[in-house]
């Protein structure tokens, strides 16, 4: 499984898996999040920063941010988030 440590992103919002090829397109938020997941952030943390960049309730950045690990963990970029990054 391919994973963080192989995903290069740009500040585009383009992302490129150097151990797969594969490429992925993020949003703003996409983007975002994967760099902090990158730097080392808790989902905490993430869900926080989320909040305060885009102006959202705490709440939704927190689903949010869990349906976004649910999608990359399903594409093999991140490891089975159940207690991960707590």
């Amino acid at each position: 499984m391919s994973g963080l440590k192989t995903l290069q992103i740009s500040n585009d919002g383009f992302a490129f898996d150097s151990e797969t090829g594969a490429t992925y397109t993020l949003n703003r938020c996409g983007r975002l999040v994967l760099q902090k997941m990158q730097q080392g952030e808790y989902r905490a943390q993430i869900a926080s920063t989320l909040s305060e960049q885009f102006g959202i309730a705490q709440g939704l950045a927190e689903r949010d941010l869990a349906d976004f690990l649910q999608q990359m963990e399903s594409l093999g970029l991140v490891p089975n988030i159940k207690g991960v990054m707590s």
